[in-house]
C-alpha cells in the first residue's frame, strides 16, 4: 500500500522515543514544531504537500525539483489547517491573556484532586473523519483528506470510494501522513501536567485492525456505511457534551469552596469549557456532507 522511503531527501519525520523530549524542548525555544517547516526550504510551510514516502514539503519546492508527477503530490489539508490555527493563536494576544488567566486559576487548585486542564485543545485534524477518534496511523488520500489507516482501508474494501466525496479510491492511492504522525507523537510525549486527556487515553490504546470483508477476521466494528458514520458522530458529540457539563459543575464547586466571588467564577467557567468546546468542534469538524 505504501511506497518505500524516498532517497531524494534525508530527514525523517518518524521521531524516536529518545528525540520526542528534545523536540518538545525545541518548541519552547521557537514558535512551532519541526513538522511545520519545509524540509527543503526550512521555512514555515504555506502550501504543504505530501509525496509518496509520506513526508510533507512546500509545493513550490517540490514542483521546482520536478521529481514527481502532479498526481503523485497530495495537498496536506490537515497539516495546513493545523499550521493556520497555530499561527492565529500565536498572533492573538487576547487568547494568550486568556490562557494566562486560566493557568493562574489552575495554580489555585494545584492541590485539588481534579486533573489540570491547562493543555492546549487538540486540533480537529488529529481526529479521523470516519472513527472520530485520534489517529494512530494517519494516511492521506489524493484529495488531501487524512484518515486512520485501518478505518479508510476497511471503508475502501467495502465501498471502493472516498467516504467524503464518493470519488473512486483504492488502497494504493494512500500515502502515510508523516507530519501528522510526528505531531501526534509529540503530543504523546508531553508531561503529565500538560498532556491532553484524550491523548493520555489514546496512547495506551491499540490501533484499530483492518477488517477482512470476506473472512470477517479482524472485525473491529469500523464504519462501512454513511449511516454508521453519522451514528458514531452523534454519539461522540453527546459523550463530549456530557463530560463538559460535569467538568463545569466540578470547577464551579471547587471555585466556590475556595471563596472566589461569582463575578470571578462565571468567566472562569466560560474559559474552562474545553470538553463542550471539543464537542462543538467535533460537530464543526464533520459537518462536511457525506455524499
Amino acid at each position: 500500500v505504501f511506497c518505500e522511503p524516498s532517497n531524494y531527501f534525508h530527514e525523517d519525520f518518524n521521531l524516536s522515543e529518545e528525540t520526542v523530549k528534545e523536540e518538545i524542548n525545541r518548541q519552547e525555544e521557537r514558535d512551532f514544531p519541526n513538522a511545520f517547516y519545509g524540509l527543503i526550504t526550512k521555512q514555515l510551510l504555506k502550501d504543504p504537500v505530501v509525496i509518496p514516502d509520506g513526508d510533507s514539503y512546500e509545493r513550490s519546492a517540490i514542483e521546482a525539483r520536478d521529481d514527481f508527477l502532479a498526481e503523485q503530490v497530495y495537498e496536506n489539508r490537515a497539516l495546513a489547517s493545523i499550521i493556520e490555527e497555530r499561527i492565529q493563536v500565536s498572533e492573538n494576544s487576547v487568547r494568550a491573556s486568556i490562557r494566562s488567566r486560566r493557568k493562574s486559576f489552575m495554580q489555585l487548585m494545584e492541590n485539588s484532586s481534579v486533573p489540570s486542564t491547562s493543555y492546549r485543545p487538540l486540533h480537529n485534524s488529529f481526529y479521523c473523519p470516519i472513527t472520530f477518534f485520534l489517529m494512530h496511523e494517519p494516511v492521506i488520500d489524493p484529495e488531501g483528506n487524512t484518515f486512520e489507516r485501518a478505518a479508510i482501508i476497511t471503508w475502501i474494501r467495502a465501498n471502493k470510494t472516498s467516504p467524503l466525496t464518493r470519488t473512486a479510491l483504492t488502497e494504493e492511492d494512500l500515502y502515510p501522513n508523516n507530519a501528522i504522525t510526528s505531531l501526534m507523537k509529540i503530543e504523546k510525549g508531553r508531561g503529565e501536567d500538560s498532556i491532553h486527556p484524550c491523548v493520555r487515553k489514546w496512547k495506551d490504546e491499540d490501533p484499530p485492525v483492518i477488517e477482512d470483508m470476506e473472512t470477517g477476521e479482524g472485525k473491529t466494528s469500523l464504519p462501512t456505511t454513511h449511516a454508521q458514520i453519522e451514528e458514531r458522530r452523534r454519539a461522540q458529540i453527546q459523550d463530549e457534551l456530557s463530560i463538559g457539563g460535569l467538568a463545569a459543575l466540578i470547577f464551579s464547586l471547587i471555585a466556590l469552596s475556595l471563596g472566589l466571588r461569582l463575578s470571578i467564577v462565571f468567566p472562569i467557567l466560560a474559559l474552562c469549557g474545553i470538553c463542550t468546546s471539543s464537542a462543538q468542534n467535533s460537530s464543526e469538524r464533520d459537518n462536511r456532507p457525506y455524499y
